[in-house]
């Protein structure tokens, strides 16, 4: 069978088909070209194992121990068949199932939490697969079964991130018709949620600066979701003869910095308040406005 045919039989994405070959869990497929592979009933019988195995808690070494003992089969599926581990006797299949599907859920979902926290904390390049694995203490096929890598995680946890921080303001701001109110809202929103605002901007570029195009796509839109409504905001002020001539890009760009600026300072010498930075930024946007 092909791989697709695999995983839909199985339920297990390629991904983590493919990890599991190159842990050596699963025999090599017969390959008939560079990119054509074929993969046989052990395949499929041995991804049954190895979810079982791993719903019971068994380590990826207990796991290879176990599988290794099915290698000495003539490769017979009624044989092979027999060395699935049974179910628990306590639990009749559809139960044993329905209890599985819900940790899957929890595992997925701890490994978004735990890999939000550590890219909130360390960003992308110093966030590593293995220590979200160790701090959740589940293992490394656990963690591919749900995630190609350490990237698709991070494309699933930002755009998360980025909601989540500002989800308490946004339909205030929306109804707000005045420019300049709209940018101290703003300012206000932000200056609650500095270290994760901050910790959003740095992870835009890093995604930006990124080789792979899925990231780099990320970190635009993520930055432009930052400062694109501030653009808009000036662009409205300026129409409104509420603001001077000036670029709106660069004034949003140097208004996004200067929360950086501020928050940098903030985070080495202490003692300023959202209150406080509120009202720094603000007197940011008077001398901006004033000189342009």
């Amino acid at each position: 069978m092909r791989i697709a045919d695999l995983e839909r039989l199985s339920g297990i994405p390629r991904r983590a088909i493919h990890y599991f070959l190159k842990l050596g869990l699963l025999h090599p497929p017969r390959r008939t070209g560079k990119t054509m592979a074929y993969y046989d009933m052990g395949h499929l019988m041995k991804l049954t194992m190895i979810r079982e195995a791993q719903d019971r808690g068994l380590s990826p070494g207990a796991v290879r121990e176990y599988l290794d003992r099915v290698e000495g089969l003539d490769g017979n599926d009624s044989e092979l068949a027999a060395t699935v581990p049974a179910a628990p006797e306590t639990a009749p299949a559809p139960v044993a199932r329905a209890r599985r599907g819900a940790g899957d859920r929890g595992n997925r979902e701890a490994i978004l939490d735990q890999g939000r926290r550590f890219f909130t904390e360390k960003g992308l390049s110093q966030t590593r697969v293995n220590e979200i694995i160790q701090e959740l203490n589940i293992g490394k096929g656990t963690f591919y079964f749900y995630f190609k890598d350490k990237k698709d995680l991070f494309l699933e946890c930002v755009p998360w991130l980025f909601e989540s921080m500002f989800s308490g303001g946004w339909e205030k701001i929306r109804a707000e018709k005045d420019p300049v109110r709209r940018l101290e809202m703003r300012a206000h929103l932000v200056s609650g949620v500095m270290d994760d605002f901050c910790a959003i901007l740095r992870l835009a570029r890093e995604a930006m600066e990124d080789p792979e195009p899925r990231l780099r796509d990320m970190g635009r839109k993520i930055h432009r979701s930052i400062h694109g409504p501030v653009e808009a905001d000036i662009e409205s002020g300026i129409r409104q003869g509420r603001f001077p001539e000036m670029d709106p890009r660069a004034a949003a760009a140097a208004l996004v910095g200067a929360f950086e600026g501020i928050h940098s300072m903030a985070s080495v010498r202490g003692g300023i308040s959202p209150e406080d930075l509120t009202r720094q930024v603000r007197h940011l946007f008077s001398l901006l406005f004033q000189a342009a």
